[in-house]
């Protein structure tokens, strides 16, 4: 009819305004400076999104962690996590010939949970405890609240110290560093590889009324960062259309990392969604987390978390090229590790200690080492001196 054929135009085109999300303050900040300065690359749309200090993600949100927040992490999921950590860390320090002083420098702590059920285990080694200094890298927020009231309701007394980036540490000595779930929230650099060469994905306003988002990826034909694209020898393999991301900052990290334990001794533990051996490079793994539902990287910046995946082939290359009085292990998932250290042992303990809590404890349990879930999804690998390969890598051969 002539009624709707009229209507349905009209129709559309609401359907289509109301396509956008709200507008929040952040995103005219960062359209206003997009549209001044042109398209930002994907590394310093994520560092503006997750740290910015008026806006950000870290800064800003409140519920982050647990069932009230985006995600969960594996401490939250089962006490036993932290304190196998804690095992592990007691056996790096036995391994250095009991040192009198050690830092336990753990990178991004959360809400502290990790570090809680770690000390947790250590009480029943007095002489460890007594060596012992926390120092958290935490970006300066409320959650640093958060972590001192969770470790000294476990540990009061413990030393407890706090730095912006691993490059403020102070400390003299050994120190044993734990990065779990911190690498993949690194800000990375997107390519692309096309038929003349390498180009650059960036973050451009997006006026559209055909998408939900305000920005939308671009690509640009002058890629920054060359060098990394030439050094990389898995490049080699790229045929048009492939894609690689990169993290500088998570090198420069790294990088303060192992010269510390070549200069002063001590490990370092990386636990995180990556990718394992012989699986390539990461193509485009950006991704968004909200209420504990994947979203797209784009939607509702500042209130929407960012990560991705850990490149550990590739840090694995950056130790041994890097440093050759630190080794770098081969890389096992987390349920290798974990059952490795003696998972299922805690698991029988704990039930017979509590077996009215059996369905929680086995539920936690099958969730860490789930072969087709987190059991394999998270990687595991660490960094050390000669002659201190810690546990499991000392009784496991996995390359």
């Amino acid at each position: 009819s002539l009624f709707m054929r009229w209507c349905r135009p009209q129709l559309f085109c609401r359907c289509s305004i109301q396509l956008k999300e709200p507008k929040n303050k952040f995103t005219n900040h960062l359209q206003t400076e997009i549209k001044v300065r042109g398209p930002m690359t994907v590394a310093n749309y994520m560092w503006e999104a997750l740290t910015n200090p008026v806006y950000g993600y870290y800064s800003t949100k409140g519920a982050i962690f647990g069932k009230g927040g985006d995600f969960v992490t594996s401490p939250e999921i089962s006490q036993t996590f932290g304190e196998l950590l804690g095992l592990w860390c007691i056996s790096v320090w036995e391994g250095m010939g009991k040192p009198t002083r050690v830092t336990l420098v753990e990178l991004g702590p959360g809400r502290g949970v990790l570090m809680a059920d770690l000390l947790s285990a250590a009480l029943n080694f007095p002489e460890f405890l007594a060596a012992v200094n926390v120092v958290f890298v935490e970006l300066p927020s409320a959650l640093r609240d958060v972590q001192r009231t969770t470790v000294q309701a476990v540990c009061p007394t413990v030393s407890l110290q706090w730095v912006a980036n691993v490059d403020e540490l102070t400390h003299t000595g050994p120190s044993i560093f734990l990065a779990h779930e911190f690498f993949d929230a690194q800000p990375v650099f997107h390519f692309q590889r096309e038929t003349q060469g390498w180009s650059e994905i960036l973050v451009d306003v997006d006026d559209s009324p055909d998408s939900p988002y305000h920005f939308k990826f671009v690509t640009w034909a002058k890629p920054s960062l060359r060098h990394a694209l030439l050094q990389d020898d898995r490049l080699v393999l790229a045929t048009p259309g492939d894609r690689f991301e990169t993290s500088p900052h998570s090198a420069r990290i790294l990088d303060h990392m192992v010269h510390r334990i070549a200069t002063s001794g001590g490990a370092a533990l990386i636990i995180d969604y990556g990718i394992g051996q012989g699986q390539g490079w990461l193509h485009d793994t950006l991704r968004g987390f909200r209420d504990h539902t994947p979203v797209s990287p784009l939607s509702r910046v500042g209130e929407t978390d960012l990560t991705c995946s850990v490149d550990f082939p590739g840090i694995q290359t950056f130790i041994r090229k890097h440093e050759e009085s630190v080794q770098a292990s081969s890389i096992l998932t987390q349920r290798q590790f974990l059952t490795g250290l003696g998972f299922d042992v805690r698991l029988l303990e704990s039930l017979s200690t509590f077996p009215k809590q059996a369905d929680t404890l086995v539920g936690s349990y099958q969730r860490l080492i789930d072969p087709t879930g987190m059991g394999a999804q998270y990687k595991c690998m660490v960094f050390h001196p000669p002659g201190l390969l810690p546990p499991p890598w000392t009784h496991l051969d996995y390359e």
